[in-house]
């Protein structure tokens, strides 16, 4: 880098290494072509007041362009070359505010940029400006080059509250150990959230900064619920997330906090560094992977950070060290589940489902599943099993639990807690909520008792996805989450299901289709074994449809449909617009 300077030879002075970006701003509302302006130096120290404009800097040079373009997003400076204009166009550099200044003793002697500006940008993001400039202080024409990220903030939203840092930091080794601060669960996750804080150098145990210079990591994870007791750092690769889904670590923003005024904090995952006792420099983590291996027994903790900062900074870091808990503002609410982690369901000992008809719930047909039984038909005395009750919820007229995807619904108490209409939505799954007759639960015999539960868990939320091709043998894909947020997760693969209800009795009566007997005027069905006739209809087309609407058959009235290949079961004969109900045995 050249230090700059009146006195330098020739040979020194045609080139000027830019080396550091003062400030990016970008207004799309105060001219007609959005305005790009940058302020580059070839001194770090250099800084740039938002309230004023003005710039800080003891000796050295700034370089200030005024460009205009189109506007991009995500927000951008584009590539290519800015010309000298006063047009305030596309691809233009206006002259009255680009101007190369030399600070001696914090006061600018400046010349104007009269040279078009080069710009350009690789794959990673890393742009390279250049433009020719007459030096202010030798008269001398210099080459000045400027590379590295270019971050840009629009001057029409709220600053940044912090100084932001505004370089890359590369291999930062932060391994001093850390704090981690369990929140449990909080206003904005069921899952438990941690901020685990990181530090590069001596840290204050009870307040968490920084005794002297330093780097400060501090990420805001999302993990499985735990009690306070049974805490633990989960080892693993987090994903930056804006859902607090298990293994993420989420983004900073600002938030407005009370404390007898508002004030701005950050919130979320972000690095702050301080050096030769200064305050500290902010980069607000935006994306990016953080690794984590950690051992609960001596609580010593290693991984790394690859992150990029909302201004487009890099962050690369090697984590480590002994991490101290802080429980302080752990809030762990009592649930009705009793697990302690996610459960991959065993189903396999299971040679069969069972199905119950529950009669209709407001609005819907209910239907309760049982894959494994709480009487103990299905495993040995003293055998640990998994066992899953399932409630559907089908359309009122339907008498078989059909393919489809199912989704746990909220529980509704009375009928004053229905959804619009006073009823339940077809094509869902009811909540748990007790042991005994509710709704949709996990439970597991506990090994060397008879069958007695050690665990249960009433579903909260998920979805179980259903197929079958013959209504004997069924598919349950299953993903369900109880009221601790654990995942109960398995696969039930084309098993028969026994129906422990009257299946055909029950389609018969849900048919709603009238019967010969009811007297449809003029046409006659006859069903002499699996032999079908229509008659008095004429030529008049006709078909057979199972109860899932399938047609099976098809031909005129002059016809005798032949069913012998037909299952037993209700079947809808249409006949010239009129339908009969018709069953075969």
């Amino acid at each position: 880098m050249l230090l700059a300077g009146p006195a330098l030879g020739a040979s020194a002075a045609d080139a000027l290494d830019m080396s550091y970006e003062v400030v990016g701003l970008y207004d799309d509302k105060s001219y007609a072509t959005p305005n790009y302006y940058l302020m580059l130096s070839d001194k770090e120290d250099a800084t740039y007041n938002y309230k004023t404009g003005a710039v800080s800097l003891q000796e050295g040079y700034v370089l200030t362009l005024d460009l205009y373009n189109v506007a991009s997003a995500p927000l951008a400076l584009q590539t290519g070359t800015y010309g000298v204009s006063y047009d305030m166009t596309p691809f233009t550099m206006s002259p009255d505010a680009s101007q190369l200044s030399y600070y001696t003793a914090g006061r600018p002697a400046s010349t104007t940029v009269s040279s078009p500006v080069e710009v350009s940008r690789d794959g990673d993001g890393i742009y390279t400006l250049q433009t020719t400039v007459t030096d202010p202080v030798s008269g001398q024409t210099r080459e000045l080059k400027y590379v590295g990220r270019l971050p840009i903030s629009d001057v029409n939203e709220k600053p940044a509250s912090f100084p932001m840092l505004r370089k890359d930091v590369i291999d930062a080794e932060i391994k001093a150990g850390g704090i981690a601060y369990y929140y449990g669960i909080t206003d904005y996750s069921d899952n438990g959230v941690t901020y685990l804080n990181f530090y590069s150098s001596t840290f204050d145990q009870t307040t968490g900064a920084l005794t002297g210079d330093g780097i400060n990591l501090s990420m805001m994870i999302a993990h499985k619920r735990m009690a306070k007791d049974k805490y633990t750092i989960e080892s693993g690769v987090y994903e930056d997330a804006l859902t607090f889904d298990r293994q993420t670590w989420y983004p900073c923003r600002e938030i407005e906090y009370n404390i007898g005024e508002y004030v701005s904090v950050p919130f979320g995952s972000y690095i702050r560094i301080r050096e030769n006792g200064g305050e500290y420099v902010y980069g607000y983590l935006k994306s990016g992977t953080l690794t984590l291996e950690f051992d609960p027994a001596t609580k010593q903790i290693s991984g790394t950070l690859d992150a990029y900062t909302d201004l487009g900074f890099h962050v690369t870091a090697n984590l480590g060290g002994t991490i101290i808990y802080d429980m302080s503002s752990a809030s762990v609410p009592p649930t009705v589940s009793n697990l302690t982690d996610d459960v991959e369901l065993d189903l396999d000992y299971l040679e069969v489902g069972r199905l119950w008809h529950r009669g209709e719930k407001a609005g819907c047909r209910a239907f309760t599943l049982d894959l494994g039984s709480p009487a103990g038909r299905d495993s040995e005395p003293g055998v640990a099993a998994d066992l899953l009750r399932v409630e559907f919820f089908t359309p009122l007229d339907e008498a078989v639990v059909k393919p489809g995807l199912y989704t746990v619904v909220k529980r509704r108490w009375n009928s004053n807690e229905l959804a619009a209409g006073g009823t339940y939505e077809p094509m869902s799954i009811g909540q748990g909520w007790s042991m005994v007759d509710g709704g949709s639960s996990y439970r597991h015999f506990q090994e060397g008792m008879t069958y007695v539960y050690d665990l249960f868990a009433p579903v909260q939320s998920g979805t179980i996805r259903v197929d079958t091709e013959d209504y004997v043998n069924y598919s349950f894909e299953i993903d369900l989450r109880d009221d601790a947020e654990y995942k109960i997760t398995g696969l039930w693969q084309n098993k028969p299901i026994e129906y422990m209800y009257d299946r055909q009795a029950l389609e018969e009566e849900l048919s709603g289709v009238a019967t010969v007997a009811d007297g449809i005027v003029g046409l006659q069905v006859v069903v002499n074994g699996r032999e079908i006739m229509a008659l008095n209809a004429g030529d008049a087309p006709m078909a057979l449809y199972d109860l899932n609407g399938r047609m099976v058959m098809s031909g005129d009235a002059t016809q005798v449909l032949d069913a012998s290949g037909l299952g037993s079961g209700v079947y809808v004969l249409t006949v010239d617009n009129k339908a009969v109900k018709v069953v075969l045995k």
